[in-house]
């Protein structure tokens, strides 16, 4: 089940408010409550001190709307996706309801994937009696910022207060509250919710009737019976309603502690923290004035941020911009300069105009240098001075010796095939590529070659 916010989210404290119409009179169960760092805490007001803080309204109330005001169901979708399955909630419920979808207000609160689609449970009331509930609560001075759904609420609650333990954890869970006139009934297994019954009394043949109707596709072995509410008191009660029960599913007992406040603090729990199957019925046209203050100060307040952080974007972006700007300029201008340096005069032209400009000035400045780089770069009579005593260390005879910068061509002949090794050798060493050619060996012995050399460092 998924987290949903807590609908005073913010708040600390708030004012639960637990009201039902018995035989004996109106029975009203009041805590004040506050959020903590170790969770919720409850204190029970009466008399005076609940009404004076009811009538003050300088907190806010939670009330719930009860079983038999409200309703819960699993819609199942045909669509596997949960989006497409929650767009046609309003049409499965029109389905399952005998009166128009536009006369109630509903809530999606869970989930579930199942092989024939999306299951969801849908809380629900009609305006009418969400309308008479309110009157209900006014009659004691209480406007209620969230009306929960008191089914629901007293599920989870049942379930913080008293989690399955591990050898119960598949089985059913049952929670029967127990009024003077009015019995509500809550099913599930573990802690996913099932479904709920608003009983007149606390009858063990029709509690049965109902139970056998949702476990008509199980096979149920063991039960988690839990009581709360004022009649879980009597313990002579409670014990007969759970021996009767037992018999044909047993199980062992819990009843809540302090159980007749178990609705106000599930209550006050939802309202303050955030949690699984979160509902406030006070929304759309019946929303609280707080909390459509509180909704407009948070949309003003993002609109702010919004703003705020739109003008830091455009500030941040201009600097940017200005930033980028000068360096552009900067390089700009480094460019120029050394464009009018390579040039010894200032060029109106830019781009690949002015590179082109640059390029033949270079090269014409090349070509005017060149004789005077001969003339003062390195002689070559200490090349030819190498090849003709590496001549006479291989036995070579020259017959001619054409040298440059560039290339040396050597003719000659020699006495044994691998003679001319040592001259090719050296003529690598200064810098040429060379390429040696060998022709046939004369009657004399000798053989002619013609040694190439090319692309000589200087």
């Amino acid at each position: 089940m998924k987290n949903i916010q807590a609908p005073l989210r913010g708040m600390r404290t708030c004012v639960a408010v637990d009201c039902a119409r018995e035989p004996t009179g109106e029975r009203c169960v009041v805590l004040r409550a506050a959020r903590g760092r170790g969770g919720v805490v409850c204190r029970r007001m009466t008399g005076e001190e609940a009404a004076e803080t009811l009538r003050s309204r300088t907190l806010p109330v939670v009330a719930a709307l009860l079983a038999h005001e409200s309703f819960t169901c699993w819609l199942q979708s045909p669509f596997g996706s949960l989006r497409k399955a929650c767009r046609v909630v309003p049409a499965l419920l029109d389905l399952q309801l005998p009166f128009p979808v536009e006369e109630c207000e509903s809530h999606v609160l869970d989930f579930r994937r199942g092989p024939h689609g999306v299951e969801i449970l849908v809380a629900a009331a009609r305006h009418a009696d969400l309308q008479r509930a309110r009157e209900r609560l006014a009659a004691l001075g209480a406007d209620p910022v969230v009306l929960d759904q008191e089914a629901i609420a007293l599920w989870t609650q049942s379930v913080r207060e008293w989690p399955c333990p591990e050898e119960l954890a598949d089985a059913p869970r049952v929670l029967t509250v127990l009024g003077e006139n009015r019995v509500t009934v809550v099913v599930g297994k573990a802690s996913r919710y099932g479904n709920a019954y608003s009983l007149t009394e606390a009858d063990p043949v029709g509690m049965m009737r109902r139970l056998r109707v949702e476990w008509q596709a199980d096979s149920v072995q063991q039960v988690l019976w839990l009581f709360a509410g004022p009649g879980a008191r009597e313990e002579a009660r409670v014990t007969r309603l759970h021996r009767a029960l037992s018999e044909q599913w047993p199980g062992p007992l819990h009843i809540h502690h302090e159980p007749e406040a178990l609705l106000a603090r599930a209550l006050a729990t939802r309202a303050l923290t955030a949690g699984p199957l979160r509902c406030n019925f006070r929304s759309g046209a019946f929303a609280h004035p707080l909390l459509m203050a509180r909704r407009r100060r948070q949309s003003a307040v993002s609109a702010g941020i919004s703003a705020l952080a739109a003008l830091v974007l455009l500030t941040v972006n201009g600097v940017v911009h200005v930033w980028i700007g000068r360096a552009e300029d900067r390089l700009n201008q480094a460019v120029t300069t050394l464009r009018d340096n390579l040039l010894g005069y200032r060029l109106a032209a830019k781009g690949q105009h002015a590179v082109e400009a640059v390029r033949r000035k270079a090269q014409k400045d090349k070509s005017d240098l060149e004789p005077f780089v001969r003339a003062l770069g390195a002689s070559l009579l200490g090349r030819v001075d190498r090849i003709v005593e590496t001549a006479e260390q291989s036995q070579l005879t020259l017959a001619s010796v054409r040298i440059g910068n560039d290339q040396v061509v050597v003719e000659g002949t020699a006495s044994r095939w691998d003679a001319c090794e040592a001259l090719a050798g050296s003529l690598r060493s200064m810098g040429y590529a060379t390429r040696l050619e060998r022709r046939d060996t004369q009657p004399d012995g000798q053989i002619p070659f013609i040694l190439r050399g090319g692309g000589a460092r200087e």
